[in-house]
């Protein structure tokens, strides 16, 4: 197995000031809150999760140097993968190529000017006959986990996701259309993943995708529902907010940008395979268990908020 990088990236002069900002990170003390946290994750028996400087990293940024609601997404991030082994279960990028190659899901090269990259999702190129919705999230999955472990930047200034939904038909809204499915995307989209996720654009949605997003809307909080935005046909609204520049080509929004899928991101997100199968080593307990000092930790089988973590006081400090 290849050797896989977790070095801490440098950030450009302008994010560590945004990350100061609007994360609360001071840069200069930043390895001392990722040891603080790395210790009160080593002090909750059962959780064998990565301990690597750059992965502890994201958790800390995704949640502004709050610790204890570090921890819960620290928690959710492997409950989930409990939860789900469908999705999580030898994920690999080897195993999803088919999205990849069929442009189903991209992350576009170039971000926005306020550093947001672009994750495209177009769910109407899925032949549901063919494969199952569970690798549509995987696909995800892996696109953002990839963006999260190379490009760091993107902790600080966060995503957008651009759903595009031009030919979603019957067939799509039919498997589309049930709790189950909409629970996963809606806690995929929400307390489960280190990224900040600062928008999602809705393009050319037909009317039977109300029958979709009726059921993931109650499931996301109020915070992300303000997030997404309509545009319907309106090219002209899409464009206010990701201008032509950013947008392929070939997917009929009067794009400028290079076409998808492109072959060199999918080739890059093969040559991952390495770090996707490092992560399968970690696993945490089913079982709610004691800290060292015998309190009750949160279980790991069930989504966390950040109340029902557990942190000593003496373990938080003024540090970040």
């Amino acid at each position: 197995m290849s050797v896989i990088d977790f070095a801490i990236k440098e950030l450009k002069p302008a994010t560590i000031e945004k990350a100061q900002i609007e994360l609360n990170e001071i840069h200069e003390s930043f390895p001392s809150s990722i040891q603080q946290f790395r210790q009160i994750i080593l002090d909750n028996e059962g959780l064998n999760g990565c301990l690597e400087d750059a992965f502890l990293l994201r958790f800390l940024r995704a949640r502004k140097y709050d610790m204890q609601k570090a921890l819960a997404l620290y928690l959710n991030h492997y409950a989930i993968r409990q939860q789900y082994p469908d999705v999580f279960e030898n994920l690999k990028p080897s195993l999803v190529r088919h999205v990849f190659v069929t442009g189903i899901v991209s992350m576009l090269p170039e971000a926005t000017s306020e550093g947001h990259r672009i994750l495209l999702f177009r769910p109407a190129l899925w032949q549901p006959d063919e494969w199952p919705s569970s690798d549509l999230l995987r696909a995800n999955v892996i696109v953002v986990e990839d963006l999260l472990q190379n490009y760091h930047e993107a902790q600080v200034h966060g995503l957008v996701v651009l759903v595009s939904l031009s030919g979603f038909g019957w067939k799509h809204a039919c498997q589309l259309s049930n709790l189950d499915f909409a629970r996963r995307a809606a806690r995929l989209l929400q307390d489960t993943t280190p990224v900040r996720v600062k928008a999602v654009h809705m393009v050319n949605e037909p009317a039977m995708f109300s029958r979709v997003f009726g059921l993931v809307q109650p499931l996301l909080k109020p915070k992300q529902q303000r997030r997404i935005i309509f545009h319907g046909n309106s090219l002209k609204s899409l464009h206010t907010y990701l201008p032509p520049h950013l947008l392929p080509c070939n997917i009929g929004l009067e794009g400028t940008g290079p076409p998808v899928p492109s072959p060199d991101y999918c080739a890059h997100l093969q040559s991952m395979e390495g770090y996707f199968e490092f992560m399968q080593q970690f696993t945490v307990s089913p079982r709610a268990t004691t800290d060292k000092n015998g309190k009750q930790s949160p279980s790991v089988g069930t989504l966390q908020t950040a109340s029902d973590s557990h942190i000593e006081p003496s373990l938080l400090n003024n540090s970040t």
